[in-house]
């Protein structure tokens, strides 16, 4: 789903639960979905670099199998040591 997505399709996460890389880079995004983050359980990878986004959602910390996250090239705006991560900028 990477390049030219003004915005996601409503729940169309919700029957991914396997799903284990998510690209949604280069798109024009200001949020993501995240009423089915929590779903998936098996997601390490999540690529959302090149978008618009100013902040990412907390249920991101709900994913515990996720291990990589890109969100370069974004305009986030917010304290990353309120995140849990392992920050590798």
């Amino acid at each position: 789903m990477a390049a030219n997505l003004p915005r996601h399709p409503s729940s169309f996460l919700r029957n991914l639960t396997k799903l284990e890389e998510l690209y949604l880079s280069g798109n024009q995004l200001t949020s993501i979905p995240t009423e089915d983050l929590p779903k998936l359980m098996r997601l390490s990878i999540l690529f959302l670099n090149g978008n618009r986004l100013q902040t990412l959602p907390q249920e991101l910390n709900r994913v515990q199998s996720l291990t990589v996250i890109d969100a370069g090239s974004n305009a986030l705006r917010y304290n990353i040591n309120n995140w849990d991560f392992d920050w590798n900028w």
